[in-house]
């Protein structure tokens, strides 16, 4: 007889689910794969269809799981041969979700039968029934991140992703899990799956507050992602999680490669912020400690113009942003005061339609200004097209190579002297920045294979 105020026996089965799905949320598929076939060769004599039904089930989605995290889905030659055919794993997951609904239905007869039962086999088949309900979530938000990270890999192709498209598909994705997963024995794959739709609307909320210039917004996202990063880190039990810093990740980790994924992303994220908003953090520091944090990011982009410099006779690389591209509002970078009454609606002249975000030398060129402005009109279709564009002005004696990476930010090099249209040194430096800066390359390395 059970003691008054003791919980009730657990059954063994249960117990093997509970560590199943710890190892799933921790990313050790190889050992819930293994759990579960310890447990079908122990109880192949004695086990019931159902409980054997779900623990092959569980196999398959284990398996299922590890191939995720790798990406070999987005390999449609890598995937049609680790997985079989195109497409294989997305099919496998529907298969899963079809024979959970299988299972709930059973449950559901077998309990409109029997009522409500207290005998050991009865509880199982309750709780492999509540399980398949609620499993059956999780599947479908997987094959919507399937879908997902298709999407965020064709956009690496295209001209200019919507990121407001991407964050709205993953915020939705990670909200619908987080409130249709209730049973207790999920809850810490539910809280594995937030950490990897969190992480992901961090780093794309960060990006798109990036875009927009907006400073604080963007390193609150930026920092949003690195605790989220940490925390998923932390759970997977990665040997270098201590290594990881804000600015850069280690690059020596065991982590899957969707992780790896991420932590790329939100490094070349920090890479960019530190450029965008370089005039803004170069007040806060000498110039020798700022140069030496831009020089451990991901890529140094500061770094990168300094050398191209060096190398190359231009007067100037600038970051110009088209203040038409912003409503025609733009008060300037970093924190802004409540406005009020008396103040102005805008920091910056009426006339300006244009400026320079950043330049080096630090010393703008603004003679150059009235002929870069008329340029930008008049090739506005190819830089919206993020093509190169390249211009000499004879009246200043001058070459503009210019390309968009951002709505309303290009990326402009300034040579006092006629220039080669196709000069590679030049071409080379300016469309690998702008993929760089336009996250368009980053994107791409979700596919395996992919070099960095």
């Amino acid at each position: 007889m059970e003691r008054s105020g003791e919980s009730p026996p657990v059954l063994k089965e249960q117990a093997i689910l509970e560590t199943y799905f710890q190892c799933l949320s921790k990313l050790a598929h190889d050992k819930a794969k293994d759990i579960i076939e310890r447990e079908r060769e122990a109880a192949k004599n004695r086990a019931s269809l159902l409980w054997s039904s779900t623990l092959h089930l569980l196999t398959t989605l284990a398996t299922s799981e590890k191939e995720f995290f790798s990406l070999v889905f987005l390999s449609p030659n890598l995937g049609s041969r680790i997985l079989g055919r195109k497409d294989a794993l997305r099919t496998t997951y529907g298969c899963l979700l079809t024979e959970l609904r299988k299972i709930e239905s059973i449950n559901k007869t077998v309990a409109s039968k029997t009522g409500a039962g207290t005998e050991l086999g009865i509880d199982l088949e309750q709780l492999l029934g509540q399980l398949s309900g609620q499993l059956q979530h999780y599947i479908i938000a997987r094959i919507n991140t399937i879908a997902f990270y298709e999407q965020v890999l064709a956009a690496s192709s295209k001209v200019q992703s919507s990121l407001r498209e991407l964050l709205a598909t993953i915020s939705s994705i990670g909200q619908s899990c987080q409130t249709s997963i209730q049973h207790p024995i999920l809850s810490c794959l539910k809280d594995a799956f937030d950490m990897e739709c969190g992480s992901l609307v961090h780093l794309l909320t960060a990006q798109r507050c990036i875009q927009h210039l907006q400073f604080l917004p963007a390193l609150r996202s930026l920092y949003d992602a690195h605790l989220k990063l940490a925390s998923w880190a932390s759970n997977i039990g990665l040997k270098e999680v201590k290594k990881m810093s804000f600015v850069s990740a280690s690059s020596k980790t065991s982590a899957p490669e969707l992780y790896e994924w991420m932590a790329r992303f939100k490094s070349l994220l920090v890479a960019k912020f530190s450029l965008i908003f370089y005039e803004i953090l170069s007040q806060q520091g000498p110039h020798n400690e700022i140069k030496s944090l831009q020089s451990k990011t991901y890529i140094d982009f500061y770094g990168r113009i300094v050398a191209f410099l060096r190398k190359s006779d231009a007067v100037s690389v600038s970051l110009m942003l088209n203040r038409s591209d912003f409503g025609g509002l733009f008060p300037g970078l970093g924190y802004q005061l409540p406005k009020t009454e008396d103040s102005d609606s805008s920091m910056l002249p009426e006339h300006d339609d244009s400026l320079f975000v950043f330049s080096h030398p630090p010393e703008k060129p603004d003679k150059h200004w009235p002929g870069l402005l008329t340029l930008v009109t008049r090739k506005s279709q190819e830089l919206n097209s993020d093509r190169l564009v390249t211009y000499y002005d004879e009246k200043f004696q001058s070459s503009y190579f210019l390309i968009r990476f951002d709505p309303g930010i290009i990326l402009v090099v300034i040579y006092e002297a006629k220039k080669q249209d196709r000069d590679n040194y030049i071409t080379n430096f300016l469309q690998t920045t702008a993929n760089d800066l336009r996250c368009s390359k980053i994107y791409s390395m979700l596919k395996p294979g992919t070099k960095s």
